[in-house]
């Protein structure tokens, strides 16, 4: 089996378990993120620059929507108190 198909059995595999634990903002941003790295690792396997760019652009949007849930749980434990 390729390495590059090894990364993306594993990124896929830790992206599964993860997302039993997650709400709707988490899930989604972790989906974007892993996608954007699977992106761009075959982007940057296949020298394929857009890929690349366009995976690298997917990351940074994930890791947003996460941290939006971040701030989200952080309003909710805040609001209990």
């Amino acid at each position: 089996m390729p390495k590059f198909s090894l990364a993306l059995v594993a990124a896929f595999a830790v992206t599964a378990t993860t997302l039993a634990a997650c709400d709707k903002d988490h899930r989604s941003g972790l989906i974007q993120k892993t996608t954007g790295q699977v992106e761009a690792t075959v982007g940057h396997l296949t020298r394929n620059y857009e890929l690349e760019h366009n995976g690298e652009r997917d990351k940074v949007a994930g890791d947003v929507k996460s941290a939006l849930g971040d701030v989200k749980d952080t309003v909710r434990q805040t609001a209990r108190r």
